[in-house]
């Protein structure tokens, strides 16, 4: 279920407990919570529900809380204000903590980098996100998708999640990989998903046989197989993403090595992966949901004819923008971004010590009924007027500040993408009454895998 909304000025918690005293004289108040039960904390709530502990801090304590998460110590930050302070870092009084939570699968990637270095690679990496690389992974990434829909099985119950996550990785190969998904895309997409299923795991040592020492096997064939292909690419260039990094070049002639695009092109298949997978789905959950709506985005897809999607014609999907932005607010494919103070400092006006983790919420900074009338409801007309749609940052999906997700053009339209192929392949209903149970072990997914029933459209 998604969040509940929750309310911006709680009453005073009878049970708070502070953090750390400020210092002396510095007029700063304490960040005050509820550590939870002994060394666990509110761990295994968080393993379980995710950003419902986040809702419950934020009704008790406000914008900025704190909890033990399994013996340490974690700042807690929903709120356009607060979580705009913390992700914008205009005293760089954060860094990333990604490596923390997730380990070393991103790791050469921007998320866990800082400082002139985070600078540096975000600057080589914008020629793969600008409008002309974007128009020119288009063409595959449409062609995949309608092939692919088309073939899904006809007026049957199935669950939709592992065909949205098999479409993504096609799409996926094709556009980053340059090639089909054959077997060789395949052995390089189930590495990922090594990766990604390592995220949540708790016993963090290279023990055999379990899903970290796994991951890093993945992560060992992934930079081979990506340093290779870095020299090919420079010898026999494509349009692809991985042709476009080979080629990026700032104006003093820095590029990256074989190494450092081999480590982008892991984290770039993660983070696109995991992330589009999330994004289509709770959009297909709602429109599955709301046949009004899907109807209303149908005939914008329709509307079209039988031409392909290009880049002006999805700038045209306007009704189906708004749906994904929408259901990008109930359940944001990005939950959590995580940083730690690098020095004592304050959020708002509550002392974070040095070396605190801090992880900023963006699904309970969604569910702000000040921000955001009736914040449970599903209304994509929310995001008609962009002015309208509550303060600066009350809207995070991408995050904000110098980390902000390079890639969240890629992903928007990614998403429209398959969600235009099934618009106008397939017709869907989720079961009368369903509800999802959000899965949080990675991002955010149905634990049942979104059962649906499908039916394929006869013009």
């Amino acid at each position: 279920m998604p969040a509940q909304p929750v309310a911006t000025r709680p009453a005073v918690d009878p049970n708070a407990t502070a953090l750390a005293a400020p210092p002396p004289g510095s007029g700063l108040d304490p960040v005050l919570g509820d550590p939870g039960i002994l060394f666990v904390g509110k761990g295994v709530q968080f393993l379980r529900g995710g950003p419902q502990v986040h809702t419950e801090l934020h009704r008790r304590f406000g914008e900025v809380s704190w909890t033990r998460m399994f013996g340490i110590p974690v700042v807690c930050v929903s709120g356009p204000g607060a979580a705009r302070e913390v992700l914008v870092n205009k005293d760089k009084a954060f860094v990333s903590a990604w490596r923390d939570i997730i380990g070393p699968w991103f790791d050469g990637g921007p998320l866990v980098r800082d400082g002139a270095e985070h600078l540096r690679h975000r600057r080589l990496l914008q020629p793969a996100y600008r409008p002309e690389a974007l128009h020119g992974y288009l063409p595959d990434m449409v062609a995949q998708a309608r092939e692919i829909v088309a073939e899904w099985p006809a007026a049957q119950a199935l669950p939709l999640l592992p065909r949205l996550r098999e479409l993504s990785a096609a799409m996926t190969s094709r556009t980053l990989l340059g090639r089909g998904y054959d077997a060789r895309a395949r052995r390089v997409v189930a590495d990922v998903e090594t990766c990604i299923r390592a995220e949540g795991w708790p016993l963090r040592l290279p023990v055999p046989g379990t899903p970290w020492a796994a991951a890093h096997s993945a992560r060992h064939r992934l930079l081979e197989y990506f340093t290779d292909a870095a020299r090919r690419a420079r010898i026999e260039p494509g349009s692809g993403f991985l042709s476009v990094l080979c080629r990026a070049e700032s104006a003093d002639g820095d590029r990256f090595s074989d190494t450092e695009i081999a480590e982008h092109m892991i984290f770039t298949l993660i983070a696109a992966h995991d992330t589009s997978v999330a994004a289509a789905t709770s959009a297909a959950y709602f429109l599955g949901a709301h046949p009004g709506w899907q109807e209303r985005a149908r005939a914008e897809s329709l509307a079209r004819g039988e031409a392909d999607l290009t880049a002006h014609t999805a700038a045209g999907l306007r009704v189906l923008d708004r749906v994904v932005r929408e259901s990008m607010r109930i359940v944001p494919p990005s939950p959590n971004y995580a940083r730690r103070a690098v020095a004592d400092t304050a959020i708002g006006n509550r002392f974070v010590p040095a070396g605190t983790l801090v992880v900023v919420n963006s699904w309970a900074t969604h569910m702000i009924a000040e921000h955001w009338p009736d914040p449970g409801r599903f209304d994509p007309d929310r995001f008609l007027d962009p002015a309208g749609s509550g303060p600066r940052s009350a809207w995070l999906p991408f995050g904000a500040g110098a980390h902000k997700c390079a890639g969240m053009d890629f992903g928007m339209l990614k998403t429209l993408v398959i969600l235009d192929a099934m618009l106008r392949a397939q017709d869907w209903r989720v079961p009368d009454g369903y509800r999802p149970r959000w899965r949080f072990t990675t991002l955010p997914v149905p634990a049942d895998g979104l059962p649906v029933r499908l039916r394929r459209r006869v013009d």
